[in-house]
This record gives structure tokens, sequence and C-alpha cells, in this order.
């Protein structure tokens, strides 16, 4: 049972709403390897129901073509399996 049909489409509206209350933006990155245009009415209607800000932002694969060919250089935060992981090497 979808949210609109458990509570109704105004209330389900609130509730999507609320979930996004503290975004400011629906922001799609193109990274030039797929039709941008089949993404970007998608992303402006969300960006619209939501009543949010709509951005187009350019992007690419580096990091992940990085990960991929296992080049694990500064930029990427490497943790053995079955080590704990505190917040402390992200700030």
């Amino acid at each position: 049972m979808g949210g609109r049909d458990r509570y109704g489409e105004e209330r389900a509206l609130r509730v999507a709403r609320a979930m996004f209350g503290n975004y400011t933006r629906v922001a799609l990155i193109n990274t030039g390897n797929y039709k941008i245009d089949d993404y970007r009415e998608f992303g402006m209607a969300m960006a619209d129901f939501l009543e949010l800000g709509f951005d187009e932002l350019p992007g690419s694969n580096r990091m992940l073509l990085k990960m991929l060919a296992g080049n694990w250089d500064e930029e990427f935060l490497v943790v053995p399996a079955g080590t704990p992981v505190a917040l402390d090497p992200f700030t």
C-alpha cells in the first residue's frame, strides 16, 4: 500500500515535503555519460513537487574510475575489514 493510498494525497504531500524539509535544491549531476534530457525533466518535476530549487551541475567519473582501477591514493580512506570507523577521519 503506497503512502498516498494510506494517508490521502494531501497528507502524503505534506509528509514528502517534511522529509525533504532541510533540503534546498534538487541537483542533477551531468557526467556526460547519459542522455541528460531524459533526466532533466524528472529532476525539475521533483524540485517543483517538493518546492525546492533545481540545479544542473557538471560532474565526472574520475573518482569512480580511480576506485574501480584500484588507484586508492590519498583521496580515499581505505579501512581494513572488521575495523571500526570513527567520525574523526572525515573531519
